[in-house]
């Protein structure tokens, strides 16, 4: 018996855990067997009115928003918080890791391992070649995030995480924030206060090292 439930739709495919919590989405156009659009990403119900998504954005769109990441500088400690399966940190990994004086740090409470299950089972569907290079990607982003080789990963929400490993405190010279907590700040804090989002950047900020680097963009 398959441990996901799965929806076929002309131009989507949703494959659900059994609890619902996680979804993987795969929307894309492929007239005549030529893929034009894809895009894959997950929902998290955590509870709340909304879902989370956890996108998988490529690296260079992290150097579209900020231009402080288009020169790396291999003496800093980076840390993203919500990376989901960003590209930057597997970027950090394959291009950088021999010359990386720290390893990366995420700090996201994703269940990374149910995702790359879930996007080896997508790629079972056979769904077309430039779907199955696609998920093959994710799937190794996936990968790199939860090999304690290769990336820091503290597998939990932001203010959990300054409760339970305080040495993050002032750890980083470079935080960044691409549509993660600053995006779903509910995610951390319950009500709707109009100062949720900065107490989202509050948090973040206690990261940094003096000096360092706060870089965030939210769907505002």
């Amino acid at each position: 018996m398959n441990r996901y439930d799965v929806e076929h739709e002309p131009r989507r495919v949703k494959i659900h855990t059994h609890s619902r919590h996680y979804t993987l989405e795969i929307e894309f156009n492929q007239p005549n067997g030529m893929l034009t659009f894809l895009d894959v990403h997950f929902f998290h119900r955590t509870g709340g009115l909304e879902p989370i998504v956890i996108s998988e954005r490529d690296v260079k769109q992290y150097f579209d928003y900020f231009d402080d990441l288009k020169t790396i500088n291999p003496k800093l400690q980076y840390l993203e918080v919500g990376a989901g399966l960003g590209g930057f940190i597997p970027y950090l990994v394959n291009e950088w890791s021999q010359i990386l004086t720290s390893k990366p740090i995420v700090i996201d409470p994703a269940d990374y391992r149910l995702m790359a299950n879930m996007l080896r089972y997508a790629k079972q569907l056979n769904l077309g070649v430039g779907i199955g290079k696609r998920l093959d990607e994710l799937i190794k982003r996936a990968e790199i995030i939860i090999d304690p080789g290769k990336v820091y990963l503290v597998n939990t929400r932001l203010g959990e995480a300054l409760r339970s490993v305080p040495e993050l405190q002032a750890i980083a010279d470079v935080v960044i924030d691409l549509l993660g907590p600053v995006n779903y700040p509910s995610s951390e804090f319950h009500g709707h206060d109009t100062d949720i989002e900065d107490r989202i950047l509050e948090m973040e900020k206690i990261l940094l090292k003096p000096n360092g680097i706060h870089l965030f963009k939210s769907t505002d």
